[in-house]
This record gives C-alpha cells, sequence and structure tokens, in this order.
C-alpha cells in the first residue's frame, strides 16, 4: 500500500531557515493541477518522484522553503513518448 503525506505551511517564515541559500533545480516533476483565485491567488500542484537521494534532497528543500516567498522558474522539457503506435 502506498503512503501519501501532506506538508502545508501557513506562509509564516521560520527564521532560522536562510531561504538565499535554497535553491532547487533539476527537480523534473509534472504540473497536476493550478488554481486560481477570484482574488489572484494561484496554486500548483505538482508530482514528482524521488528515487534517489538527490531527488529526495531536493523535496526536503522544497519543504523549507515553503515557509516563505520563492522566485519560481519553470521550464518544459521534450520527453520521448513510450506510445508504440504505428506512425
Amino acid at each position: 500500500m502506498q503512503s501519501e503525506r501532506t506538508f502545508r505551511t501557513d506562509g509564516g517564515r521560520d527564521a532560522s531557515v536562510n531561504m538565499e541559500t535554497i535553491q532547487i533545480s533539476g527537480l523534473t516533476c509534472r504540473v497536476k493541477k493550478i488554481t486560481v483565485s477570484d482574488d489572484g491567488k494561484l496554486t500548483m500542484a505538482i508530482d514528482a518522484t524521488a528515487t534517489d537521494n538527490e531527488a529526495i534532497e531536493r523535496v526536503r528543500d522544497l519543504i523549507m522553503i515553503q515557509q516563505g516567498e520563492v522566485m519560481l522558474t519553470l521550464e518544459g522539457v521534450a520527453v520521448e513518448s513510450t506510445d508504440q503506435a504505428p506512425h
């Protein structure tokens, strides 16, 4: 059985965490859901698989930086299709 953990913060900032030193790059993920409220708040849900120590560290960093504001950059990547249908 697969377990799921959800980490949420109220947007408060932990003074012991230096946000400027945390940079996350190279975490492959999919944007699963984007919601925009009437007052302009954007909520994104991402899906990533952390199967090695490096990816697990990136997820740990995501949990740390969600305590404050961040600058987000998303980059699309070309993925080879696994569809074996004839062309």
